[in-house]
């Protein structure tokens, strides 16, 4: 009897103390994967560049739906991620983003910018549903008011116990672009249009690295896309923010997104995006907006390049030259058709104001009125861009944006960039703005 009653007792003890030891092993599990993800993507952007290529996450198989929204796709690859991986999801408890994620305290919303993925339009977005009164067009927001400075991030919350209740408790939100398409437009708008900031800090290693003759790309300018490729698979992927993954960026599968939606279909996404948040979207319907749209480029294009950066950029190119990139710029935005030809000479470009340029670039958007031809050719530019990359080069961009593909559902090799299409020298004119762009 004394025996049984020494065993139960054993039994007991060894049973509670399995209990507490599992509990303390677990609260210790989750607090180290909480610092392991603070500290993690630190050393992400801070690793060398001559590290190897990373290794792909593990790609179970899935059936993709069009039944269930974009972030309920991306919980469940999150969750099938984690268990191939062995690893656990602590959820909501990240207070550390590669760029602050912007905030709205008196609506309890978080929108993560993603560069290159409309960042300034939505980040003018969360401004309008935060003001007062009815929603208007961000477009109304000037660009310059929506800098970082003029913003609430969550930065700006004082300790991280705030942080991780605010992330937990707000409405969370980001859009998505397509990889392939985020390179493509930060080179088209940050190093192949005139712009000394990017030309000395993307054109000059480019230039470098892949070991091109430096006095025909004065200053850094005019670098050919597939060197800009190489200096993002070799360097910029892990300390540029314009190229750090997604993923990275916003913490994807550590943090519950109450809405993914993607910069492809823009209109229906900021739809269905407004309606959750109860405020009005009518203004995309407002004949204005595309108006406005356009307008925005074109002054981002032209405003820099002609008045505050005209001195130094001229000191590297001729003033013909800013004017015809400025001009293909448009085109290959798929703003300005691509068979208007340039219309200043030399001697015009030389005196003409910013506003005169800018002027007769919004009367060339307003008799493009061809959207087939205007929708084709961004895509004939896309194309002839990629031509120029090195199959390697294109491969490691597949590997290092692989997390990104699979979550977001980007196809990680499509067509019109792998197929064999290098040897097209039909479509290798288009991005050199010397050349008048005729056919497509």
């Amino acid at each position: 009897m004394r025996c049984r009653a020494k065993r139960s007792l054993l039994v007991t003890f060894a049973f509670a103390f399995l209990i507490t030891s599992g509990f303390i092993y677990i609260n210790i599990l989750q607090v180290g994967e909480t610092i392991d993800i603070q500290l993690g993507i630190e050393r992400d952007l801070k690793r060398s560049t001559n590290e190897v290529d990373p290794v792909p996450s593990p790609q179970p198989q899935l059936h993709t739906t069009t039944q269930h929204p974009l972030h309920t796709e991306v919980e469940e690859r999150c969750h099938h991620m984690a268990a191939a991986n062995g690893k656990m999801r602590p959820i909501n408890r990240v207070a550390s983003f590669p760029m602050s994620p912007v905030i709205s305290r008196r609506r309890k919303l978080l929108y993560c910018p993603l560069a290159k993925a409309g960042s300034t339009f939505f980040t003018r977005y969360i401004m309008a549903v935060d003001r007062p009164g009815p929603m208007t067009s961000p477009y109304d927001i000037k660009i310059a008011d929506a800098g970082r400075n003029g913003l609430t991030s969550l930065t700006d919350l004082t300790s991280q116990q705030e942080k991780t209740k605010f992330i937990s408790e707000s409405f969370k939100f980001l859009f998505t672009r397509d990889p392939y398409w985020r390179v493509f437009s930060a080179y088209v708008d940050k190093l192949y249009s005139p712009n000394p900031v990017y030309w000395r800090d993307w054109g000059v290693p480019a230039i470098r690295d892949s070991g091109l003759n430096s006095s025909e790309h004065k200053c850094g300018s005019g670098v050919p896309f597939g060197a800009f490729v190489h200096l993002v698979v070799t360097r910029l992927w892990r300390s540029d923010l314009h190229f750090v993954p997604m993923t990275t960026m916003c913490n994807i599968c550590k943090v519950r997104y109450d809405f993914v939606g993607k910069l492809e279909k823009a209109s229906s996404d900021i739809d269905n995006l407004s309606q959750k948040l109860n405020v009005s979207s009518s203004f995309l319907h407002e004949n204005r907006y595309k108006t406005a749209s356009t307008l925005d480029v074109i002054k981002d294009s032209t405003e820099d390049s002609l008045h505050s950066w005209r001195r130094e950029v001229t000191e590297c190119t001729s003033a013909l030259d800013v004017g015809k990139v400025i001009w293909r710029r448009l085109q290959i935005r798929g703003i300005i058709q691509h068979d208007f030809h340039f219309p200043y000479s030399e001697e015009e470009m030389e005196s003409i104001s910013p506003d005169d340029f800018r002027s007769r670039c919004i009367k060339a958007t307003e008799t493009s009125t061809d959207r087939d031809k205007l929708k084709r050719q961004k895509l004939a530019a896309f194309k002839a861009a990629y031509s120029q990359v090195s199959l390697q080069d294109r491969q490691r961009l597949t590997e290092i944006y692989h997390d990104d593909f699979y979550l977001f559902g980007y196809d990680p090799k499509p067509a019109v960039i792998f197929e064999d299409n290098r040897n097209q020298t039909s479509v290798s004119y288009i991005l050199n703005w010397r050349n008048d762009w005729v056919n497509l």
